[in-house]
């Protein structure tokens, strides 16, 4: 065999020896996780390096949690709104018929504004202890300077009625800031 033989099969053997060593580190390098996701061959790093699990199990536990914040808040809120209901039914059920439309002024007094509710007055014959007594209606007249009106009425629907709807007066600026 001449040695030009001998350098064409040494270049074979050269070409397949260089093939079958990169294959063997091209496959060792290539991650099956990244692969199977992306569907292309993912080479670069191994199985054990890929750091792709555990990104997709931490983005799965922060869209668990975030779930869970929201089902927690709509918990609370579903309860704050059947705690306000509740609260609203029992001052309805307590309400007292009203007789008399009063008046509702704000006055200085003590260095601090007050909202004084005068001359309402209100059926108490369906209060306890009462039924039965009277005949006809039991005039209670409401006087007062506190933030909450009574006899199940709220200082906003005595105010409301007393000026017939919503308006911009003193009564108006001050009740949110007494409660």
């Amino acid at each position: 065999m001449s040695w030009y033989w001998w350098m064409i099969l040494g270049a074979a053997v050269f070409g397949a020896a260089r093939w079958w060593i990169a294959d063997m580190l091209y496959s060792r390098t290539t991650c099956s996780w990244c692969t199977r996701v992306s569907g292309h061959d993912v080479h670069g790093h191994t199985d054990d390096q890929c750091q792709a699990p555990g990104r997709d199990q931490q983005l799965r536990e922060q869209y668990e949690s975030s779930l869970q914040r929201q089902t927690d808040r709509r918990e609370h809120d579903r309860a704050r709104r059947t705690e306000a209901d509740a609260a609203q039914a029992g001052r309805a059920a307590a309400r007292l018929r009203l007789i008399k439309v009063g008046t509702i002024t704000t006055r200085t007094g003590g260095g601090r504004n007050e909202i004084h509710v005068t001359g309402w007055e209100f059926d108490a014959s369906h209060e306890p202890g009462r039924e039965g007594r009277v005949s006809s209606p039991n005039r209670t007249p409401y006087t007062g300077s506190s933030t909450e009106a009574g006899y199940g009425w709220s200082l906003a629907e005595l105010h409301a009625m007393a000026h017939g709807g919503s308006c911009r007066c003193d009564v108006a600026r001050l009740a949110p800031s007494t409660r």
